[in-house]
C-alpha cells in the first residue's frame, strides 16, 4: 500500500513541476503560489512515505547494501557539514569533535551516512533551544558516535519505543508532528547490519538526550 501511495504522490508532484513549467501552457500569476505549494507538500509527502518505506525495510533485514572499506570520519565530517545550516536556522549551538586516528570500517556509506542524518535531524526537530554536540570517538576496537541535545528528552515510558517502526513518545507528536516514527529505527536496523548497536540515554522529560551508534573499526 505505501508503495502504491508513494507512486501517486510521485505522479502529483511530477505533474505540479510541469504545470510551473508551463509544458501545458503559460499559467496565470495567480495560480503559481498554488502550484508551488502544491509541489512542496507532495514532495514532503514522498520523502514522509520513503522514509517509512526504508526504516521498514532496515528493520526487516530486507534493505540492500554494498558493504566495503569507508572512511568513518570523513563520512561523519560531511553529514554534520550537511545538517550545520539547519542548526543555524534555529538557533542552536552546534559543536562537533572528531578525534584523531584512523575510523576505517567496513559499511555502506549511503546508508550508514543516511542513519547518522537520521539521527542528527531528530535532535534537530526535538530541540527548541541551546545545543547540539556530536561526537566521534574510539572505545577500544570500536567507533562510537554520539549526538547530544538539550531538547525535550525521553520518559523511561518511551525508552522503549524509541528504535522500534512507528515509535513515537507519548508527547512527541507535539513537537515534531512531520515525525513519521520510524527515522530511529531506519538507525537501529542499518547499524546493527554493521555489526554494531544503538542506544539513548536520558535523565527525563526536559532534560535533553544522548544517541550513540558504536560500530566495529576494521581489523588492520
Amino acid at each position: 500500500m505505501n508503495h502504491q501511495i508513494k507512486g501517486r504522490l510521485g505522479d502529483a508532484r511530477a505533474a505540479f513541476a510541469e504545470l510551473l513549467a508551463n509544458d501545458y501552457g503559460v499559467m496565470p500569476d495567480t495560480a503559481k503560489p498554488i502550484l508551488e505549494k502544491g509541489l512542496e507538500e507532495t514532495a514532503i509527502g514522498v520523502d514522509y512515505v520513503t522514509g517509512i518505506l526504508k526504516g521498514f525495510s532496515a528493520e526487516n533485514g530486507t534493505l540492500a547494501y554494498n558493504m566495503k572499506e569507508m572512511d568513518l570520519k570523513s563520512l561523519v565530517k560531511e553529514v554534520t557539514d550537511k545538517f550545520a545550516a539547519k542548526v543555524r536556522e534555529k538557533k542552536l549551538a552546534f559543536e562537533v569533535n572528531l578525534a584523531d586516528g584512523d575510523f576505517k570500517i567496513n559499511g555502506d556509506e549511503v546508508q550508514l551516512g543516511e542513519a547518522i542524518g537520521n539521527m542528527i535531524n531528530n535532535s534537530i526537530a526535538y530541540t527548541q533551544s541551546g545545543s547540539i554536540h556530536i561526537w566521534l570517538t574510539k572505545k577500544g576496537n570500536k567507533a562510537l558516535i554520539a549526538v547530544q541535545d538539550t531538547g525535550v528528552g525521553i520518559s523511561d515510558e518511551d525508552k522503549p519505543k524509541l528504535w522500534k517502526s512507528g515509535g513515537h513518545g507519548k508527547d512527541s507528536i507535539k513537537v515534531n508532528v512531520n515525525s513519521t516514527g520510524y527515522g530511529l529505527s531506519f538507525v537501529k536496523g542499518v547499524v546493527e547490519a554493521h555489526k554494531g548497536r544503538v542506544w539513548a540515554e536520558s535523565d527525563g522529560p526536559g532534560k535533553g538526550s544522548s544517541f550513540y551508534v558504536e560500530v566495529p573499526l576494521k581489523v588492520v
